[in-house]
C-alpha cells in the first residue's frame, strides 16, 4: 500500500513499530501518527497478536506453583528470572556492569545519571540525552518480568501508543527501544511530586486545587481517549504534579496490562497496585472502555477530599467487594464544605454501570471548568464535617450482594495483579471471602492483638479495621507492629481506646509519612505505645474535632535530622471546654521538632489542648505554638537539650489567646522561649511559675520585654540568667536551685532540694506556690482535674 507523500513509508512504520527507530526518527513519526488516523490504524493494527481469550481470560491455578515459567532462564536474555528476583539491584548490576564514573552507564543514546524509583514493573532512571541535550526519564521494563514474551510485547505496544497522545497533561514519550532484549521507554522529566505524595502530606486539598487539578486530569485522559488509549490504572500515584505551575501529567498508561501478562511471574509478597481505584468492571474481569478510566477519577478526587480511595477495606478481596458492590456516601456529606455540584458530579463517575456515568472525559473537564467559573471554591477549607452521629464511609449495606460466580474468575486474575499475597486467598469458602465477620464480643470484652497467635489478631491494624465505636483494643505483647494507624470519621470509630501496657512499638514504611493519624473523630485514646519515626515521619498527627481525645504514655522516637514534628496538629485541630484534647506524660526525643501547634500558613484556630506532664528533648525547637491559638496550656513538661523550649508565634485575628504556659521546667536550652511574630496586644497570656534552669537566654525578636515582662510574665525563677539581658523582667533570676539528681532515669530528676529556692507568689490566691515541672522534696504532688 503507497503512502501519502506527508505520510513515513512502510518501512519506517515497521521499525516505529519494532521500537528500532533512533531518538530524532521516532520524535517525528510519532508526531505524525498524533495527526493521522490513517498510519496510526495502521502501525497499531498491524502488530503481533497478543491473545486474549475473551472478557474472563485470566486463569490462574489457584493451588499450584504461581511461578511456573519464571523458574526459568530467559534464552533472549541470559537473566535467570528465579534468581534475585525480587532484588532490583541485581536489575541494575545486569543492565549496567560496566558502571564507570559518576554516571550508571548508557541505554542507546542516552546516559543514565541515576535511579529515581522503582516498583513491581520496573526501574525508573534519571537521564539525559545528548543529542538534543535535554533531561530524560527512563522506564526500564524489570529483567526477571522480561522473560514473558506476551508482556514484553504489551509494554513496548502501549509505549508506541501512548506516544501518539500530544498533550499538555500526559507525560510525553520520546522513544521506545530494547537493551539486551529488555524493553524500555525514554520519556519526559517531569520536576515534581506525584498527587499520592501530595495528598500525603496537604489532605485535606483546598476545593480550588482539587478542582483545577481534577479538571486537568480529564483533558488529558481526554486526550489519551481520542486516540483510543485507555489507562486503566488512574490513581495519584500515576498523576505527577509539575513544580511551581501545579501542572498535571498522566503517567504509567496500559501497565496495568503489562502487569496483567507479568502475574505469573511476580513473587507472592509483592504488591503491584491496588483495586481501591478501579472500576466494577474491571476488577470483575469484564470488557473495559474510556468510562472505566472516569471511575477511577472519581476515586481519586474523592481521595483529595478524604484522603483516600471511597474502597478501603480490610484485606483486598474486601476492597474489590467494595468496589463492586458498595455506594460511598456523597462527599458534600462526609464533608458539608464541598460544593453540592461537585459532589454530585463525583457521585455519577462512581456510578457501578458504565451507562450510568457521565460518558466521556472532555464533559467532565467541561463541567469541572463551569464548577471553577460559577462556583464559590474558597483556596482552603476550615469547615467541619457536620456528621451528628459518625457514620460509614458506604450509604447502604449492600448494593448487590456476592458477585456472581462467573466474574470470580476474572476478579481473581486482577486482584492477583493488583495485590498478589499469600496463598490464604484462595482456601476459604467464597462467602467468607466477601463476607469478613468482626470477631464476636460480649459486653466491653476488649479485642486482643499479639503477635503469639493466642489473640484475636495479630496485626494492629486489622484490629482497628475491625473494631466498633467505644471498642478497647489491648495489645498484650512487646512486639513490633506495622502501621500506620489512621482513624477518620468514615470508619465510626469514636470512643475508641489502644493500649499497650507492655510497650509495644508502632513503625511504617518509609513511604508513609505519620504512624498514628486522627481525623475529626472524637473521643480517641491512645495509650502506652512506642512510635518509632523514620527520618521523614510525624509521630502523631491530629486533625479537626478531637474532643476527649488523650495521647497518654507514648514513647515518640525520631532520628536526629529529621524536618517533621514528632506530634503535629494541624491549623483547626480543637477539643472543647468540657473534653480538651489531652497530650499526657508523653515521652518525646524529637529529631528537629517536638509537639507542634498550628501551620505554616493562617488557618483556623486551635483550641482546648492540654500539653501536661511531658518531657521532651531534642536538637531543635520543643514545642512551637502558632497562629491562631485559644484555649492551650503547657503545663508541668520538663524541656530540655534543644534549641527553643516554647515558641510562641500566635498572629490570629483574636487577640484573647486564653494561654498558659505554667510550671514547667526548661534545662540546657540556648533560649527557653521564644516570642516570636506574636501579636503585641495577646490578652490572656500566661507564662507564670516556670523554673528556668542553665539556658543561655530568652529570643524576645520584635517584642519590648520591659513592656513584654509584666504583661504576660509572673512568678518564673530563673538559675543562671544573671547577666543575661531582659532576664529580670521575665523571671526572678537566682544564683543557685540544688537538684536533687541530673539522671533522666532518676524519679527525681531536676528535682528541686529545697522547697525555698523555687517558692514564689501566687497572683491568683495571694499565698505561696512552687516555679517549675517537679515538686521539691517532701511535697506532695497535685491533683489533676
Amino acid at each position: 500500500m503507497s503512502q501519502p507523500a506527508d505520510c513515513p513509508d512502510d518501512d519506517q512504520l515497521r521499525e516505529y513499530a519494532a521500537g528500532r527507530l533512533r531518538a530524532e526518527s521516532f520524535s517525528t513519526v510519532a508526531a505524525h501518527l498524533r495527526s493521522c488516523t490513517k498510519c496510526r490504524l495502521q502501525v497499531f493494527a498491524g502488530e503481533p497478536t497478543i491473545e486474549d481469550e475473551g472478557p474472563h481470560s485470566f486463569r490462574f491455578d489457584l493451588t499450584g506453583d504461581t511461578l511456573n515459567d519464571a523458574e526459568r532462564v530467559n534464552p533472549r536474555t541470559d537473566y535467570d528470572a528465579k534468581l534475585n528476583r525480587d532484588d532490583a539491584d541485581s536489575a541494575v548490576r545486569y543492565l549496567f556492569p560496566d558502571r564507570q564514573g559518576s554516571s550508571l552507564g548508557w541505554l542507546g543514546n542516552y546516559e543514565v545519571e541515576y535511579e529515581l524509583g522503582r516498583g513491581g514493573m520496573g526501574i525508573v532512571f534519571k537521564g539525559f540525552d545528548p543529542l538534543l541535550h535535554r533531561v530524560v526519564a527512563i522506564k526500564v521494563m524489570a529483567p526477571p518480568l522480561a522473560v514473558n514474551e506476551r508482556a514484553r510485547l504489551r509494554f513496548s505496544r502501549e509505549a508506541r501508543a501512548v506516544a501518539a497522545i500530544n498533550h499538555p497533561n500526559v507525560v510525553t514519550i520520546h522513544a521506545v527501544s530494547e537493551h539486551k532484549d529488555v524493553p524500555y521507554l525514554v520519556m519526559e522529566y517531569v520536576a515534581g511530586e506525584s498527587l499520592e505524595d501530595r495528598i500525603r502530606h496537604r489532605r485535606p486539598l483546598p476545593t480550588l486545587e482539587i478542582v483545577r487539578i481534577s479538571a486537568q486530569i480529564a483533558d488529558g485522559l481526554a486526550a489519551a481517549h481520542a486516540v483510543g488509549t485507555i489507562h486503566r490504572d488512574v490513581k495519584p500515584a500515576n498523576v505527577m504534579l509539575e513544580n511551581s505551575v501545579d501542572r498535571v501529567k498522566i503517567g504509567d498508561f496500559g501497565l496495568a496490562q503489562v502487569a496483567l501478562d507479568c502475574a505469573d511471574l511476580t513473587p507472592t509478597n509483592q504488591v503491584l497496585g491496588t483495586p481501591s481505584y478501579m472500576s466494577p468492571e474491571l476488577v470483575e474481569g469484564k470488557e473495559v472502555d474510556a468510562r472505566s478510566d472516569l471511575f477511577s477519577l472519581g476515586c481519586v478526587i474523592y481521595a483529595m477530599v478524604v484522603g483516600h480511595s471511597p474502597f478501603i477495606g480490610s484485606h483486598m478481596l474486601d476492597v474489590v467487594r467494595r468496589v463492586s458492590d458498595f455506594d460511598p456516601l456523597p462527599l458534600d456529606e462526609v464533608d458539608p464544605s464541598i460544593p453540592k455540584s461537585l459532589a454530585a458530579l463525583v457521585s455519577r463517575l462512581l456510578e457501578k454501570e458504565p451507562k450510568n456515568r457521565i460518558q466521556s472525559a472532555n464533559e467532565v473537564a467541561d463541567e469541572l471548568r463551569r464548577l471553577l467559573t460559577t462556583e464559590s471554591l474558597e483556596p482552603s477549607r476550615d469547615v467541619t464535617p457536620l456528621l451528628s452521629q459518625p457514620r460509614s464511609l458506604f450509604s447502604q449495606p449492600e448494593r448487590r450482594g456476592l458477585l456472581k460466580r462467573g466474574a470470580v474468575v476474572g476478579l481473581l486474575g486482577v486482584v492477583a495483579v493488583a495485590a498478589i499475597a499469600s496463598a490464604w486467598w484462595w482456601r476459604p469458602s467464597l462467602s467468607s471471602w466477601f463476607r469478613p465477620q468482626p470477631v464476636a464480643r460480649s459486653g466491653n470484652q476488649p479485642l486482643t492483638v499479639s503477635h503469639d497467635g493466642a489473640a484475636d489478631f495479630t496485626d494492629l491494624r486489622k484490629a482497628v479495621e475491625q473494631a466498633k465505636p467505644g471498642a478497647t483494643i489491648q495489645i498484650l505483647d512487646d512486639g513490633r507492629y506495622e502501621g500506620p494507624i489512621i482513624i477518620t470519621p468514615l470508619q465510626r470509630l469514636s470512643g475508641l481506646t489502644i493500649e499497650s501496657p507492655r510497650g509495644a512499638t508502632l513503625f511504617a514504611s518509609e513511604k508513609e509519612i505519620t504512624l498514628l493519624e486522627v481525623r475529626d473523630t472524637p473521643g480517641i485514646t491512645v495509650r502506652g505505645l512506642r512510635l518509632e519515626c523514620g527520618r521523614e515521619q510525624h509521630g502523631v498527627v491530629l486533625y479537626k474535632n478531637v474532643s476527649g481525645m488523650v495521647l497518654d504514655k507514648l514513647q515518640i522516637d525520631q532520628p536526629a535530622g529529621s524536618r517533621k514534628a514528632a506530634v503535629y496538629l494541624t491549623n483547626g485541630t480543637r477539643g472543647s471546654a468540657e473534653s480538651p484534647a489531652r497530650l499526657s506524660e508523653l515521652d518525646v526525643t524529637a529529631g528537629g521538632l517536638g509537639i507542634v501547634l498550628g501551620g505554616e500558613t493562617l488557618g483556623a484556630a486551635i483550641s482546648s489542648v492540654r500539653i501536661e506532664r511531658c518531657r521532651i528533648r531534642g536538637s531543635g525547637l520543643l514545642i512551637i505554638l502558632e497562629n491562631d491559638i485559644h484555649d492551650v496550656t503547657v503545663s508541668e513538661c520538663i524541656l530540655s537539650d534543644g534549641q527553643i523550649g516554647v515558641t510562641l508565634d500566635v498572629t490570629g485575628e483574636d487577640p484573647v489567646a486564653n494561654m498558659m504556659i505554667r510550671n514547667n521546667t526548661f534545662f540546657g536550652l540556648n533560649s527557653w522561649i521564644s516570642l516570636g511574630k506574636s501579636r503585641d496586644d495577646l490578652t490572656n497570656l500566661s507564662i507564670a511559675r516556670n523554673l528556668i534552669i542553665d539556658c543561655d537566654g530568652t529570643n524576645p525578636s520584635r517584642h519590648d520585654l520591659s513592656v513584654a515582662g509584666p504583661r504576660w510574665f509572673e512568678g518564673n525563677v530563673w538559675r543562671g540568667g544573671r547577666g543575661v539581658a531582659g532576664a529580670g523582667f521575665v523571671a526572678q533570676v537566682v544564683d543557685d536551685v540544688p537538684l536533687l539528681s541530673l539522671d533522666p532515669a532518676s524519679p527525681d530528676y531536676l528535682r528541686p532540694a529545697e522547697p525555698a529556692t523555687i517558692s514564689v507568689k501566687d497572683a491568683a490566691t495571694g499565698g505561696s506556690a512552687f516555679a517549675g515541672a517537679v515538686l521539691p522534696r517532701h511535697e506532695a504532688p497535685p491533683t489533676h482535674p
